[in-house]
């Protein structure tokens, strides 16, 4: 019962590390609705009708293609660490 208890610890450790490290890159992103839009789907686990919903698109498809321009900028932000 130790091990899986030490074990859980560390598995939460992790988890708490990569939160962090998702909301500092998001944090780093220009455009405010982008970080909305990555915040609600990756740190909130809002599904894309939820998303769509909440910050006002029209359809899926429209929350679809904000989601990849979202991460272009994910990954600039990332590059200029």
């Amino acid at each position: 019962m130790v091990d899986v208890l030490a074990d859980l610890e560390q598995q939460i450790a992790k988890h708490a590390k990569i939160i962090s490290e998702a909301e500092n890159l998001i944090s780093r992103i220009p455009q405010e609705k982008y970080r909305q839009l990555l915040t609600l789907r990756y740190l909130a686990g809002m599904s894309w009708s939820s998303i769509s919903d909440e910050m006002g698109y029209q359809d899926r498809n429209s929350v679809y293609r904000a989601h990849g321009y979202a991460l272009i900028e994910a990954r600039k932000a990332k590059q200029k660490k």
